[in-house]
């Protein structure tokens, strides 16, 4: 179960012009860090708002593959 809060937070964010695909210095995104970390409900909803699930990180991972290998 995520914290309460985190899909508000999220939508806010979007709202204001957070991208969705951004990748950190790693190459991961948020879509990375949700499934990653076991928040998967806010990883349906950001492939609902765009989430590209095909970017993979400098491990070569895309979000369903994890974070590191």
């Amino acid at each position: 179960m995520q914290a309460p809060g985190h899909r508000r937070l999220t939508k806010h964010l979007m709202k204001r012009g957070a991208a969705v695909n951004r990748q950190n210095a790693d190459g991961q995104t948020a879509l990375h860090f949700c499934l990653g970390l076991g928040h998967s409900e806010l990883g349906d909803y950001l492939l609902a708002k765009g989430a590209d699930d095909s970017v993979a990180n400098t491990h070569g991972l895309t979000p369903f593959e994890g974070l590191r290998p």
